[in-house]
């Protein structure tokens, strides 16, 4: 294994950027393909000259290829919320049992899309003047607005707020 490993990273001539080629991308899913369990961040990121253990992590983590991205069939949906009901929120968990979505994009959809207590209906006019308030109190920490808001997410009063500014309201 280290000798086949050893002589990919001299095949590959890495630029100096942060930007990932496709060539690094292939050797780093091979690598972790060699690992069983644990993978080992720091000695994997030995075999790029510019990249450190956490790029590798999130590089490997945003070009999975077990994980699917775009749009959630229903199964999925239907899956997740007998996980959800069994495990409760333990995201992390519940993507390993899954297997093909991350544990980020688990929480997301559930916190957006399947939470019964997320209110989808349009903001009321007392909701977008609290928005605004808290922005003033806040600024761009969106979590802490659900103290106030807690039938929202975060993502959408995020949103919410953009689209206020750029109807014209003013802080």
């Amino acid at each position: 294994m280290t000798k086949n490993i050893f002589f990919i990273r001299k095949v590959i001539k890495i630029d100096q950027s942060n930007n990932w080629t496709k060539k690094e991308d292939d050797v780093l899913i091979s690598l972790v393909k060699n690992y069983q369990n644990k993978i080992n961040w720091k000695y994997l990121c030995n075999f790029f000259s510019n990249k450190t253990p956490t790029q590798c992590y999130r590089r490997y983590k945003s070009i999975n290829p077990s994980y699917r991205k775009g749009r959630w069939t229903k199964e999925e949906d239907r899956k997740l919320n007998l996980l959800l009901e069994k495990y409760g929120h333990s995201w992390t968990y519940i993507s390993k049992l899954m297997g093909t979505r991350s544990s980020r994009q688990i929480r997301n959809r559930y916190d957006e899309n399947l939470n019964p207590h997320v209110k989808k209906l349009k903001f009321s006019e007392s909701e977008d003047k609290l928005i605004l308030k808290l922005n003033k109190i806040f600024k761009n920490k969106w979590s802490k607005y659900l103290n106030y808001l807690p039938n929202r997410c975060v993502k959408v009063i995020k949103r919410r707020y953009l689209r206020l500014l750029k109807l014209g309201y003013s802080e």
